[in-house]
């Protein structure tokens, strides 16, 4: 195979920057520190691991659940915009990390979703609103976590995730907090 150069170094540069930007993501996930504009979320585990699809967990969401905001209504297909504030917070790493829950819901999502200054945010999702989906709700972790997640009971999870410009949660981790 005779690539010119320029294409072969063009392609070792990609893959040199996008090997390095991985590596940096992954420590800073890895760090477990609570990032700028981080909150978390509180969520039941649910285990349902299996051989076949690997080890996850499904996080049904408390935010999940929006019905005493919003008429009753099914699943029309339009996103519904949920509104959400800090309600508390936890210590987590040694630091207070905010916890935030649903302040309101608006169906249909209005487009752009509105900017709020007091630090709550309003993120997208779908479904009916007693059962809201917001794409964060499965888990996906490594063998060198199993051990972790294998017994939760008298444990509090919570999700650390991150509200995209777009509306969208990113999910970061799973937290396991030990309840007194």
């Amino acid at each position: 195979m005779n690539l010119k150069p320029w294409i072969l170094w063009t392609l070792m540069a990609q893959a040199l920057f996008f090997s390095a930007w991985a590596g940096v993501e992954e420590w800073q996930n890895r760090a477990g520190e609570m990032k700028h504009g981080e909150f978390l979320l509180e969520t039941r585990v649910i285990d349902p691991r299996d051989l076949l699809t690997g080890n996850y967990l499904n996080l049904p969401l408390a935010i999940a659940d929006v019905s005493g905001f919003l008429p009753q209504q099914g699943d029309d297909g339009l996103d519904t915009a949920v509104h959400l504030g800090m309600s508390g917070s936890v210590t987590f790493k040694g630091a207070s990390a905010p916890v935030y829950t649903v302040l309101g819901a608006a169906h249909p999502a209005p487009s752009p979703l509105p900017v709020e200054s007091d630090g709550s945010v309003w993120v997208l999702a779908s479904g009916s609103p007693k059962s809201l989906v917001y794409g964060v709700e499965r888990f996906y972790f490594n063998e060198d976590r199993a051990d972790e997640f294998r017994f939760y009971h008298g444990d509090r999870y919570w999700v650390r995730v991150l509200a995209l410009p777009d509306g969208h949660l990113r999910l970061n981790d799973v937290v396991k907090l030990r309840t007194p």
